[in-house]
């Protein structure tokens, strides 16, 4: 999860891997994009969900990029012609996720 402020607007993302314990059963990646107001509320404003082929080997990156492009797809006109916003994003994702290799966090 990692969150930003984009035109003083708060945003924060989350991922969630799907792995079901039942064999055949579609694993995958879901991204969640929220948008707050201010007061502390926080309403749904993205939602991405990537699959994994059951023959295919599960990569958390590849699944949490394509999640999230998804995620900016379900914004509508915002996501996907805002480009300053998903720009922010981006750099935000990639550099939470060079921080955690670097310290050992979990991005």
């Amino acid at each position: 999860m990692f969150s930003l402020h984009v035109d003083n607007v708060p945003f924060k993302v989350e991922f969630e891997h799907i792995n079901p314990p039942i064999n055949g059963a579609q694993r995958g990646t879901i991204c969640k994009i929220f948008r707050g107001d201010g007061d502390g509320k926080w309403g749904l404003a993205g939602f991405g969900v990537t699959r994994v082929h059951p023959k295919d080997q599960y990569n958390k990156e590849t699944g949490r990029k394509l999640a999230m492009r998804y995620a900016f797809d379900s914004m509508g006109w915002v996501g996907m012609l805002f480009k300053p916003l998903r720009t922010s994003f981006w750099k935000k994702y990639f550099n939470a996720q060079d921080s955690a290799r670097y310290t050992g966090a979990k991005a």
